[in-house]
């Protein structure tokens, strides 16, 4: 397996439900903590190691699901185009980006051989105004909110350091385009059916460069769209681990070349000990991954982290463009007593794809 690549993720979002969508006032900016957090103690752990980490940060990331449960993401277009969320003060504005871009983005910051540090995944900062006005002009016939709060003067985000070593991304237009496509498309079937895309390296196991590769999971059957790709049979190998128990991950990688560290706890109930729940696991299995990459042969470790470690930092110039050297204030965040990006409140029970779009 010289030549496998090890994937360490989780299951996804488990299904949206009310119960799961309380409000929890402070939940969000926990989590924004536990990446950045995370990010910082890879760069940590890679130096003391001597091991080659790269981080990428996407924003919320749109576009056709393989599954068929919705993500946090995905929700938030799809209530966009219901008319149900009730927008908050503080959710005037949002960065966007492609998941199949962001799957060109990991591939190309793990083969980019002078690719270093950190490294934005994202379209430019996007009113949500602008961004009702854009849907309504290409789906008028659905429901739109009309309680959309006022524009703000939101710091926008730069993603030229990726663009410079080879980054091309689709347009927020077609992005959307595809993903109401495919939310019309399962509804219709009342099954998963996911977009063919012949540029989208997420959709296929038969890359060149590779022989095999695997993913390292809990082993739930929410994973069994993965075993249905193009190649799986051949290039595909699912390990049931978790990334608390060292010895298990150990296993899964030796004889790997490279690491992408995808995995990070989110929850989206209410939480009582955020430490606990949120941020020490998502410590633990960084340092478990790291552990091992350390013991074995690794080329390099690709971690993602999120522009949520970015983009929450109030002594960042006003009006000036975010860039890989800002990090999200961890003492402000501490403090705070804001509700950080809680982008909306939910109605309803969704339990799939079917269920939403009508």
């Amino acid at each position: 397996m010289s030549d496998s690549l090890m994937f360490s993720i989780t299951d996804g979002e488990p299904p949206l439900n009310i119960g799961m969508l309380r409000s929890n006032v402070g939940r969000e900016k926990w989590y924004c903590l536990s990446k950045t957090m995370a990010e910082r103690e890879a760069f940590k752990l890679a130096q003391e190691n001597g091991l080659d980490v790269v981080t990428l940060c996407p924003s919320l990331v749109f576009g056709p699901l393989l599954q068929s449960n919705v993500n946090y993401s995905s929700l938030l277009l799809i209530n966009f185009l219901k008319g149900s969320p009730e927008l908050i003060e503080t959710s005037r504005s949002g960065a966007f980006v492609d998941v199949r871009d962001v799957a060109d983005a990991l591939l190309l910051v793990y083969e980019t051989p002078n690719a270093s540090g950190r490294y934005i995944c994202s379209l430019n900062q996007m009113q949500y105004t602008d961004l009702i006005d854009m849907l309504k002009n290409m789906y008028p016939s659905f429901k739109y909110p009309n309680n959309i709060p006022d524009k703000n003067e939101a710091n926008d985000l730069s993603s030229e350091k990726l663009k410079k070593i080879g980054w091309k991304c689709r347009t927020l237009k077609e992005t959307i385009d595809d993903s109401v496509k495919y939310y019309q498309e399962v509804t219709r079937r009342n099954s998963p059916s996911p977009i063919k895309d012949k540029e989208a390296k997420a959709n296929t196991f038969q890359d060149k460069d590779m022989n095999r590769i695997l993913i390292l999971s809990n082993g739930s059957e929410k994973n069994a769209h993965l075993r249905k790709m193009d190649k799986a049979a051949e290039n595909l190998q699912l390990f049931k681990a978790d990334l608390l128990d060292y010895n298990a991950i150990e296993a899964a990688i030796f004889g790997c070349e490279g690491v992408f560290h995808v995995a990070s706890p989110v929850i989206l109930s209410g939480i009582s000990n955020p430490e606990v729940e949120l941020i020490r696991p998502a410590l633990l299995g960084t340092r478990n991954i790291f552990k091992a990459c350390s013991k074995t042969n690794i080329k390099r470790v690709v971690v993602v982290s999120s522009n949520a470690a970015i983009a929450i930092n109030p002594d960042w110039p006003h009006g000036t463009i975010m860039d890989e050297r800002c990090w999200l204030d961890e003492d402000f965040c501490r403090e705070s007593e804001v509700i950080i990006f809680l982008y909306f409140h939910i109605r309803g029970v969704f339990l799939s794809i079917s269920d939403i779009i009508g």
